[in-house]
């Protein structure tokens, strides 16, 4: 039979394996907390940089928040965002595929992946992925504005501005939306209204928009001429590309 006092050394050890234990947990917690805090404060960077058109150092912030937070969604789908713009197409796709592999609930992906079929002049493809981001996220302006420039891609006109019409309802200041009802109204020969929305994107668009000189130039094609020169206009489709500036998925990989 134990003696009490080897019963207490005993209650003793347990409990000193039980405090290391805790101890080790809170150490680990406390060091899972801080590598999260500088992925956010390096993904906040990335987002402004982003925001500013500095894709260099967009890449290297959204790198360096995965790099300390493997599992960081919204810094993954915007690093693919920054190929995009670059046009470096299958490099986006890589990021895409393995933000899905790894969220596979995420809905950005999908929008994502539908901007990404956009800027490859995939209508249809552009369509798909689009509508499935629409049936998670019916009121992202984003998702409903790029699938309305995809529409304006297989000349589908009416349904695309119906869905840009309630894109400014949602979000009136929104200089892409503007620019796409103008070509939608541009390509249905309405003069009128395009130059009208047209307008509307020349006073909203950034300075450096590369877009803006076109759609001026357009402007003054169509006061002069009246009508609708013949054909699809001459200017690019504007689908918006805004970085995600917030972490949506929580620290355990589960919705917050």
């Amino acid at each position: 039979m134990m003696s009490c006092r080897k019963l207490t050394i005993v209650i003793g050890c347990c409990l000193a394996l039980c405090a290391a234990s805790v101890a080790a947990a809170e150490g680990s917690e406390a060091t899972r907390y801080q590598e999260l805090t500088r992925s956010d404060a390096a993904f906040a960077s990335a987002v402004g940089a982003h925001r500013r058109g500095d894709l260099d150092a967009a890449e290297r912030g959204y790198r360096d928040a995965i790099a300390k937070d493997g599992d960081f969604v919204e810094a993954l789908v915007n690093l693919a965002r920054v190929y995009i713009e670059r046009r470096e197409l299958s490099e986006a796709a890589a990021w895409l595929d393995r933000a899905e592999a790894r969220h596979p609930e995420y809905p950005g992906i999908a929008a994502v992946r539908g901007l990404l079929a956009l800027q490859a002049g995939d209508a249809a493809g552009a369509i798909g992925e689009l509508s499935q981001a629409r049936s998670v996220t019916p009121r992202d302006v984003e998702v409903l504005t790029n699938l309305a420039a995809a529409l304006l891609m297989q000349e589908t006109n009416r349904e695309a501005i119906e869905i840009l019409e309630e894109v400014r309802q949602l979000d009136p200041h929104r200089a892409d939306a503007s620019f796409n009802l103008g070509l939608a109204y541009d390509q249905e020969g309405d003069t009128p209204r395009a130059i009208h929305h047209y307008k509307r994107y020349v006073g909203m668009a950034r300075r450096d928009d590369p877009q803006r000189g076109r759609v001026m130039e357009r402007i003054e094609v169509l006061a002069a001429a009246g009508a609708p020169e013949p054909g699809r206009p001459r200017i690019e489709l504007h689908s918006s590309s805004p970085a995600t500036s917030t972490r949506a998925i929580a620290k355990g990989g589960t919705k917050q």
